[in-house]
């Protein structure tokens, strides 16, 4: 310390040395820690750290690739004296608990408090797994939406969903392949985690046919089952065989039949689509919708979209693929040169909007079937051929192998 602030602890007897070092360092221009000589001011504003706080999140955002389609994340921030405070809902605690620690790293940020609600909400109590109870049913974007542009994907009878939330009797619900959609309250069958796991238990008949009537009987609580038309894929619990007929277990409660010839009847949930077929099954899949017309949001044999269409022939295949073009021409391996694609790569164009936006699978020879305006049909990127479309091969974008070839 200089002469100048040299102290002599003789002459201040009654100072405690603390003290006297305090007084030291205001007069050196120290300056002192927070909490002493009054209240600390924080050097950078609530605008500058609400600013900082909505680019963190947007940064995170993309970096995480977050996707509205299959994932919850509507959050807000506020900022007042250098405390954040985050509010909202999310169906990823892990995203939610990943945006709580940027904000914190955040200059001038003195306290983050998370009030975001993580999905399941807790009003579900312990049934948050549900099974659908009709043969198609649409997904829609809000509660009370599920027609026409609104659908954005289909169910299938007897599969299961997890239960997110819900809203006017309307439950947002994720898919197998983690799509988010809101069904209407009465299509569903809400369960626990168990109850639902005791459904997929046991050996499954599997639709096999493109449409499969099923004669229901009545549920145990006098409900009447009437008779529906399972699609192809529809997975329901074996009950047994009787003249010809395989008994099911339906959802909710009740029984109804479906004929013997057009099921497959597997040891458990998990053979379900676990067995993989090559191109030629994929194609043929595909083959036995030719003519059927094109439905927004569609994922079934009443009606298909394009990515929907593709989804459908890889799954029942045993290859479980995402839902939109866009996600699909992300999976796979790449094949850019269309002079290499091989049978049962998917094709990819551009057409309403820039990207990836129409998907078709190819067959061989330039030919490619798929599912546009006119339903399902086979097109061409062959110039010689009758089926040709200038349209779609001017904008094609590339293929993606997913399903392995014949030999």
């Amino acid at each position: 310390m200089s002469p100048l602030f040299s102290i002599n602890r003789s002459r201040f007897p009654a100072m405690g040395w603390v003290t006297l070092m305090l007084a030291a360092l205001m007069l050196s221009g120290c300056g002192l820690p927070p909490g002493y000589g009054g209240p600390a001011v924080n050097p950078v504003s609530d605008e500058q750290i609400l600013a900082s706080a909505r680019e963190a999140l947007a940064s995170l955002e993309r970096r995480r690739q977050v996707d509205e389609r299959t994932t919850v994340w509507q959050v807000d921030v506020a900022v007042a004296q250098g405390r954040v405070t985050l509010t909202g809902k999310s169906s990823s605690s892990q995203l939610k608990d990943e945006a709580v620690a940027a904000l914190r790293r955040l200059p001038g940020v003195r306290q983050v408090a998370d009030a975001v609600l993580v999905l399941p909400h807790p009003a579900l109590g312990d049934k948050v797994r549900g099974v659908i109870s009709l043969p198609v049913l649409n997904l829609g974007d809000a509660p009370g939406q599920a027609d026409g542009k609104h659908v954005v994907t289909q169910a299938v009878l007897g599969m299961v969903v997890d239960v997110l939330e819900e809203e006017q009797g309307w439950y947002r619900v994720r898919m197998w392949d983690g799509y988010l959609g809101w069904v209407e309250g009465r299509s569903l069958v809400r369960g626990t985690r168990a109850e639902v796991d005791e459904f997929l238990a046991g050996k499954r008949a599997v639709v096999t046919a493109r449409m499969a009537p099923v004669r229901g009987t009545p549920a145990p609580d006098g409900r009447e089952v009437y008779p529906q038309q399972a699609v192809e894929g529809t997975e329901l619990p074996y009950r047994g065989e009787q003249g010809g007929w395989v008994r099911v277990g339906l959802p909710g409660g009740g029984e109804g039949y479906l004929a013997a010839n057009q099921v497959q009847v597997l040891p458990s949930h998990g053979a379900v689509f676990a067995k993989k077929g090559d191109a030629r099954a994929v194609i043929a899949t595909a083959r036995r919708y030719l003519g059927l017309p094109y439905l927004w949001g569609g994922t079934t044999g009443y009606g298909f979209d394009c990515s929907g269409f593709t989804q459908f022939a890889l799954r029942v295949n045993g290859w479980p693929i995402p839902r939109d073009a866009d996600m699909q021409y992300g999976t796979g391996t790449p094949v850019t040169d269309r002079e290499k694609l091989a049978p049962g790569d998917l094709v990819f164009f551009t057409t309403y909007k820039p990207g990836p936006s129409h998907v078709g699978i190819y067959m061989g020879g330039g030919r490619f079937i798929h599912c546009g305006s006119r339903g399902v049909a086979i097109n061409s990127l062959d110039p010689d051929d009758p089926e040709y479309s200038s349209y779609l091969s001017a904008r094609f974008l590339g293929g993606r192998r997913i399903v392995s070839s014949p030999p």
